[in-house]
C-alpha cells in the first residue's frame, strides 16, 4: 500500500532514478495515439491559459443581478450546489469539510452568468 503524501528519502529518490535510467518512454516513436478530440481539447487549453476573462472588472448589470437571483433560488440549483459542496469539499484527512467561497462564485459564473452574457 502505497503511503499517499510521504516524501521520498534522497536515497530511495536515487534508487528509482538509476531503476528507471535507459528505459524507453511508453509512448516514444508512437503516434496516432491521440484522437483529434482530445487534440483540440489540449491546445484550447493551453492556448487560454494565461489569457485575461473576457469580463474581467466588469460589472454585472440590474436584470443579469436579478436573473442570478432568480436562478440560484431555483430548488434544484440549491439541491445541485449543496451537494456539489459536501461531496466536493470534504477532506478525508482530516474529516471536515472545508469552504470554497471562489469555487461557488465560479460555479454560479459558469452555470448562470456566461449564458447570459453570451447573449
Amino acid at each position: 500500500m502505497a503511503k499517499k503524501g510521504e516524501k521520498l528519502s534522497e536515497e530511495t529518490r536515487q534508487k528509482i532514478s538509476q531503476s528507471k535510467k535507459g528505459q524507453v518512454a511508453w509512448n516514444k516513436g508512437r503516434t496516432g495515439i491521440y484522437s483529434e478530440e482530445t487534440k483540440k481539447k489540449m491546445s484550447v487549453s493551453q492556448f487560454k491559459k494565461g489569457m485575461t476573462p473576457h469580463n474581467k472588472g466588469k460589472k454585472a448589470t440590474e436584470d443579469e443581478k436579478k436573473k442570478m437571483s432568480k436562478a440560484m433560488n431555483r430548488p434544484e440549483v440549491k439541491k445541485k450546489l449543496s451537494e456539489s459542496f459536501v461531496l466536493g469539499f470534504f477532506n478525508s484527512a482530516t474529516n471536515q469539510i472545508t469552504s470554497a467561497p471562489l469555487l461557488s462564485i465560479l460555479m454560479i459564473y459558469e452555470i448562470f452568468l456566461k449564458p447570459i452574457r453570451a447573449k
